[in-house]
């Protein structure tokens, strides 16, 4: 590694930290925030508007809110993995182990797999998400009244593009993790 690909490194490291962090907090609140959220709110809505809204999100987001739970669940214990493997590396790299960057980013290389393997799925599910979320207020302005509360509705309508807009960082800063593991994969090479 000449002193280029030093430096390059460790700027990607230091992005790449950062990233981690936001990512594993993102799958959070994913999980927690909207999933969860929209799940509990369901449960209070009429039957004939929780069983439209669910079988709704099941087809157009491709799965059940207990597997966006799952998948949020895995996205976090993933990117927990490869934080720890990015911090490895970080202090490797900081201490001018050189000789143990190869394995260092070998190490990364296999927290990052499962990722890695799964990444478009990962984006075409989180897109489908997202795309369902921007149509929402369009949907709720069509039910009836006396079938879902009027502060039901402008909760739906004004929060669903906050979601959209907290859904397409997300995405980014995944295709950002992405396009950064890979290029630390090829600077072993």
């Amino acid at each position: 590694m000449n002193e280029k690909e030093h430096g390059d490194l460790s700027a990607l490291l230091e992005s790449l930290k950062e990233i981690c962090s936001g990512v594993t907090a993102g799958s959070k609140e994913l999980k927690d925030k909207l999933i969860a959220d929209l799940e509990e709110r369901l449960k209070h809505y009429f039957f004939f508007v929780r069983r439209f809204v669910t079988r709704d999100f099941e087809s157009n987001t491709g799965m059940s809110f207990g597997k966006w739970i799952e998948f949020a669940d895995k996205l976090s214990r993933n990117f927990d993995e490869i934080s720890n493997a990015v911090q490895k590396l970080y202090d490797c790299h900081s201490k001018g182990e050189l000789e143990r960057t190869p394995e260092r980013i070998d190490e990364l290389e296999q927290a990052a797999k499962p990722f890695l393997d799964d990444y478009e799925d990962t984006i075409k599910s989180l897109s489908k998400l997202q795309k369902w979320l921007a149509a929402v207020p369009e949907a709720v302005k069509s039910v009836p009244p006396g079938f879902m509360s009027a502060e039901d509705k402008r909760i739906a309508i004004e929060e669903s593009p906050e979601a959209v807009a907290d859904l397409q960082k997300f995405i980014e800063a995944l295709e950002e993790a992405n396009t950064k593991i890979l290029t630390i994969k090829k600077l072993k090479e």
